[in-house]
């Protein structure tokens, strides 16, 4: 290796450092996460350019620092202030990611089967309205059923797909600072999963305002 790429080396290692040690330590609004993913990802990536990368690094770099960067690198920082060590929040947030994605697979299966039972109930007012045979009174008791459960399925989403940053987030930390750890590949998996799970339950929610809408 010659003087200048060790120097390309350390000078990149220590600017990916300093610009990961300050979105770390960023006051973190919403609005302030989302911008500061974008800006990390942009910063790393001109970083690495600075200091001579290939368009591979570049892009790596740009890809880790937009995933620890976004909202997923403010709830890494917060979950690991609770952990003695990297290693023990990785353990520890990775059976916490296993938990909550079987969670949200049995409420994505509950989902299915109250809508299911809402959709009958739906569709036998629309039936009944359409021969002018409905009670308003019923009607507004079912749109009120359904905004409910709309409300909820909104609020879930969003908790999947904040967890789903946070374990994007945990699994570029792990794979930056262990790039060979054997539990990459079932934190993927678990990726995958939850990323599927969000995708089905807000076909659900869909499913939903489109039942909402025919009771107008």
């Amino acid at each position: 290796m010659t003087q200048k790429s060790v120097i390309r080396n350390i000078s990149a290692a220590a600017a990916t450092t300093f610009i990961l040690s300050g979105c770390a330590n960023m006051p973190w609004t919403k609005s302030e996460a989302l911008q500061g993913g974008a800006l990390g990802a942009v910063a790393c990536g001109v970083g690495a350019a600075l200091f001579g990368g290939s368009k591979k690094e570049i892009a790596g770099a740009a890809a880790i620092c937009g995933a620890i960067g976004a909202i997923g690198g403010k709830l890494l920082k917060d979950r690991r202030e609770k952990y003695s060590s990297a290693e023990a929040m990785y353990v520890g947030e990775i059976e916490k990611a296993q938990l909550f994605n079987a969670e949200k697979e049995l409420y994505k299966t509950q989902l299915v089967a109250d809508i299911s039972h809402i959709e009958a109930e739906t569709q036998k007012l629309v039936s009944l309205q359409k021969r002018g045979k409905a009670n308003q009174q019923a009607l507004k008791n079912q749109r009120i059923v359904l905004k409910k459960k709309q409300e909820e399925v909104s609020k879930v989403v969003k908790n999947m797909k904040d967890e789903l940053e946070f374990q994007k987030a945990l699994h570029a930390e792990i794979k930056k600072e262990k790039p060979k750890d054997s539990r990459l590949a079932n934190l993927e998996k678990e990726v995958n999963k939850l990323h599927q799970t969000i995708a089905e339950v807000e076909k659900q929610g869909s499913q939903l305002a489109d039942l909402d809408y025919n009771l107008i």
